[in-house]
């Protein structure tokens, strides 16, 4: 191998192309003790300046070999499962940028490192998104006594999380009338990384037949069904990009209307079922604002914090109309977990 300094232009032309060839992070490391050594030759050949390609070479090189061991590491905890989420940007493309000797990437929950004089990768968790059922409040009620019962959904496309909670629970309901306008719920619905989450929401009228436990199950299951077929089987980007709001809407109002056609003394009256999705984009970076204080002059109770709600309406065969709204509280905590993986 001729010194560094008696290398000609075609030459220093095949190192530029040569780095394209190397497929793996250990054919890169190897790659870059190469080039060092011809940087050491210039120093016994008494070069004042380190050739510049050689220079430029060794830091391509090492910028790509943090972007193989960073998106390795990414894949191996789960790629889109991951607890860092989906990469910053269009979440399609790990951005990997230097900082001395350290190279990071930023993920919306975190970010993935990896140390170039260590060598290791660390990745480390800094925050979580959580979503919250915390307060059903009877804006206006359709008897002197409401009955109700319902299931709300919570569904994470990017990290196929889908969760649902039914309310009271067991074979119970809620009397919503005087004095009984607002009831705290507090059940978790979502918490993980940072993204697209979908809520859907549903509410029934009781009557003194219908099976309220089997009933919210059957529910339940219909809205674990109905965001299996949007999301497809997908992951990340992808199946964020599905999960339209509307198609969530009258999915969830077909799910209560198909499970109440098909369940002995139905005569409860359901509400129309509602989603909302919660962007990603409205989380970060301090999450969304939290509403004041959610009371009302003829009820005791109070919902302290919330950031959205959903209202249902429904109509009973007296045609007296009722209303309900939902509220959830959507936050982010910060976790600072970390996980480290040697490469060497």
């Amino acid at each position: 191998m001729p010194p560094p300094d008696t290398l000609s232009p075609a030459a220093k032309a095949m190192l530029k192309t040569g780095i394209q060839g190397t497929p793996t992070a250990g054919g890169l490391t190897q790659y870059i003790e190469q080039l060092e050594e011809r940087r050491r030759w210039q120093k016994k050949a008494g070069a004042k300046e380190p050739d510049q390609t050689v220079t430029e070479l060794i830091a391509l090189a090492e910028q790509r070999r943090a972007e193989k061991l960073i998106a390795t590491h990414y894949y191996a905890d789960g790629g889109p499962l991951n607890s860092v989420g989906q990469p910053m940007g269009n979440g399609l493309q790990i951005h990997v940028t230097r900082n001395g000797d350290e190279f990071g990437a930023d993920f919306r929950s975190g970010h993935i490192t990896f140390l170039n004089d260590g060598p290791e990768t660390v990745s480390q968790t800094v925050t979580e998104l959580n979503v919250e059922f915390v307060g059903l409040e009877c804006v206006s009620r359709q008897e002197k006594m409401d009955e109700v019962f319902g299931v709300v959904s919570a569904v994470g496309p990017a990290n196929s999380t889908q969760t649902t909670h039914a309310f009271p629970g067991n074979d119970n309901k809620l009397d919503m009338g005087p004095g009984l306008r607002i009831r705290s719920m507090n059940q978790k619905l979502y918490q993980g990384p940072v993204e697209d989450v979908v809520l859907m929401c549903s509410l029934i009228e009781h009557d003194d037949f219908a099976d309220i436990e089997g009933t919210s199950k059957q529910i339940a299951d219909k809205m674990v069904e109905v965001g299996g077929q949007v999301v497809g089987g997908l992951t990340g980007v992808p199946a964020e990009s599905v999960t339209d709001e509307t198609w969530f809407r009258d999915g969830a109002a077909f799910v209560v209307g198909f499970v109440m056609g098909d369940v002995f003394g139905a005569g409860d009256d359901p509400y129309g079922a509602q989603a909302l999705k919660i962007p990603w984009t409205s989380v970060l970076p301090d999450g969304p604002p939290r509403q004041p204080p959610r009371t009302r002059a003829d009820d005791g109770g109070r919902i302290p914090l919330w950031t959205h709600s959903v209202l249902l309406t429904g109509v009973d065969d007296n045609n007296d109309v009722g209303r309900y709204n939902f509220y959830f509280d959507c936050h982010l905590e910060e976790v600072h977990r970390k996980s480290s993986k040697s490469v060497v």
